[in-house]
């Protein structure tokens, strides 16, 4: 039995910082333990205001939106990437598609799939630079993954068709 926060309220600032191995290795935990949303908002919150301007704390969001989505809680991985402000990184869209195709929300998946091929989303580099996201095999697969886990093979098989058109 894992026992990793007794009760799920906000964690002192100085809990996780400086430590982004670890703590994100304990967001990926969260969703074993009891009532894993309430202890990973409580984490989320405790994080939060490091996640838009450290790079490595960044990269802890796809971990976060990756738990709330295994907890059932997609709205929270939404939230997550509204939170993050810029997006730094492809992981990040991956994974939100990913949970969305999990919780079985066919339209808003592949919504974000099909803006993500066009380009339709912006991704600020470490250097500050801004490029268009562009799908890529990970891509797909996060979102063929999602449908599959939810048993949704009619839209697993439509993702599968759009790699072979792209």
């Amino acid at each position: 039995q894992h026992q990793l926060i007794p009760t799920p309220t906000a964690l002192p600032k100085c809990t996780l910082r400086k430590r982004w191995f670890l703590a994100k290795s304990i967001v990926r935990l969260v969703p074993t333990l009891p009532e894993p949303v309430a202890t990973l908002r409580a984490l989320y919150g405790s994080c939060r205001s490091e996640l838009p301007g450290n790079d490595e704390a960044c990269q802890m969001s796809s971990a976060f939106m990756a738990s709330f989505g295994d907890c059932g809680a997609p709205d929270d991985a939404v939230r997550v990437l509204k939170d993050s402000g810029k997006v730094r990184y492809m992981k990040q869209l991956e994974t939100l598609a990913g949970v969305l195709a999990a919780a079985g929300r066919v339209a808003k998946a592949m919504a974000l799939l099909r803006t993500i091929e066009a380009g339709g989303i912006q991704v600020t580099l470490q250097d500050g630079r801004v490029r268009c996201a562009r799908a890529r095999a990970s891509t797909y697969i996060s979102v063929i993954k999602g449908f599959v886990k939810a048993g949704l093979l009619q839209p697993a098989f439509m993702v599968e068709a759009m790699i072979n058109t792209n």
